[in-house]
């Protein structure tokens, strides 16, 4: 039985000073181990401080031997790998590293062997680079008590480092549960703004289904009352040439022009029919502009030569310093001057120049209404419609060119005509516009459009 220098029967605890004897004691404790080791280093730095004899002895003991050593927490690689090492090749030696408290860790170390022998070191305040110059003095005691308030404290050491593990590994899963409620949070915002974004796209679509449902309803409405109106007429006047049939005449001028009415009804229908399914059409061949827009002037004037209107159309080109005549004249060499070649739709040309020129005869009850065809550059024609009407409401003017678009004062349209005419135009590649007159003092209004002279 190793006695160690205690004296066995007053049990006094021995001091020892010098370094190389303490170092000696140390080896001489872990020799005399048979069942297990408890061995508190003062820092991790100390591992590199020990005579390396000391961890060679540790790996000589008996397998049986329990031994468990505490070391302060470090962040040197080093020393992880040397704990590592020992760990995976001892498995009766366990190393476990404890929390060091405001970075001030106790200037002790201790050895407790068999729970009957405890060597206390007490270290330097600082800390050289050899082990022996860091040992202030050893205490060697074997008093029960003493070592009983050693093992608890290594025990109560020992099981701090599984509580802090386990709140480590507690932490870990909180972390990685928040991280996953933030996800799913996260996942939950997007799929809240996509359903709300879905919903105001649903709210706008089902308002536009409803809008359309509401124009389509008002534009049936119009149509049928437009329907109804020549039609009326029609069967009106067949009843008075069954009366007085002497007045046939006289009673085919309005029949005729109520038919003219539904004939140009229904062409714009069918027109918006071609627009909606995409089978608008359009057919170029090269024509003279001006006088296809001569054309349209002559057939607009003869539709409203019935009407009360008071008004006069013109027409102007910019390359000629007056009007160009509208009669038809034999001289070859005025109609070649007034020659103006461009390709594109004939018939759909005219239906749109016509469509500006009959809305312009419309709102004016008299004066003149100029029409004024421009040679602009990089090959492009405008033509322009100015008349001194009333111009154009306020109201509609944002949505002139939009289908169903009309006012109480529409003056007998469907309120398709420029809707057609704009749809038209963007198929040649050009632009069309309606615009209050500037140059008019709040009088009349300017409607045109420009295509380009080649397709």
């Amino acid at each position: 039985m190793y006695n160690f220098g205690i004296d066995s029967k007053k049990s006094d605890p021995i001091v020892i000073y010098d370094p190389e004897e303490l170092l000696k004691k140390y080896e001489e404790i872990l020799i005399s181990a048979s069942k297990e080791v408890f061995w508190i280093f003062h820092s991790s730095n100390t591992i590199s401080y020990e005579n390396k004899g000391l961890f060679e002895t540790l790996r000589k003991l008996d397998q049986n031997i329990m031994i468990q050593v505490l070391i302060q927490r470090s962040k040197s690689n080093d020393t992880f790998k040397k704990i590592n090492t020992i760990n995976k090749s001892n498995q009766n030696i366990e190393f476990r590293e404890i929390e060091v408290f405001n970075n001030h860790p106790p200037p002790i170390s201790f050895l407790l062997v068999d729970k009957r022998i405890v060597l206390v070191i007490v270290l330097k305040d600082k800390i050289g680079t050899k082990f022996s110059e860091n040992i202030d003095f050893g205490i060697l005691n074997d008093k029960k008590y003493i070592i009983s308030t050693y093992y608890y404290i290594f025990n109560l050491l020992w099981y701090q480092t599984d509580l802090r593990d386990q709140i480590i590994r507690q932490n870990i899963q909180l972390e990685n549960k928040n991280a996953e409620l933030v996800d799913l949070f996260s996942d939950l915002r997007t799929s809240f703004e996509a359903l709300a974004k879905t919903n105001k796209n649903l709210e706008l679509a089902n308002f536009e289904i409803q809008r359309q449902k509401n124009k389509q309803i008002e534009f049936l409405n119009m149509s049928a009352h437009e329907l109804r109106t020549p039609t009326q007429a029609i069967s009106g006047y067949i009843e008075m040439i069954k009366i007085f049939p002497q007045n046939l005449p006289k009673y085919l001028i309005p029949i005729e022009r109520n038919v003219n009415r539904l004939n140009t009804l229904i062409a714009d229908l069918f027109s918006i029919a071609k627009i909606e399914s995409g089978n608008l059409r359009i057919k170029k061949t090269e024509f003279d502009i001006i006088k296809l827009t001569k054309e349209t002037i002559i057939d607009c004037e003869s539709r409203h030569k019935e009407n009360h209107n008071n008004f006069k159309l013109l027409l102007h080109y910019d390359s000629l310093e007056s009007f160009i005549p509208l009669d038809n004249t034999d001289n070859k060499k005025e109609n070649e001057e007034n020659q103006l070649f461009v390709k594109g739709d004939r018939i759909r040309i005219f239906q749109v120049i016509s469509n500006l020129i009959n809305n312009a005869i419309k709102f004016t009850d008299n004066g003149d209404i100029i029409v004024k065809i421009i040679k602009k550059k990089f090959d492009e024609i405008e033509i322009r419609v100015l008349d001194n009407g009333k111009g154009i409401d306020p109201i509609i003017l944002p949505k002139l060119f939009t289908k169903f678009t009309s006012t109480s004062d529409f003056r007998g349209g469907t309120g398709l005509g420029l809707f057609i005419s704009r749809k038209i135009i963007e198929q040649h590649g050009g632009r069309i516009w309606g615009m209050n007159n500037p140059n008019s003092k709040g009088k009349g209004a300017e409607f045109g459009f420009i295509i380009p002279s080649t397709m």
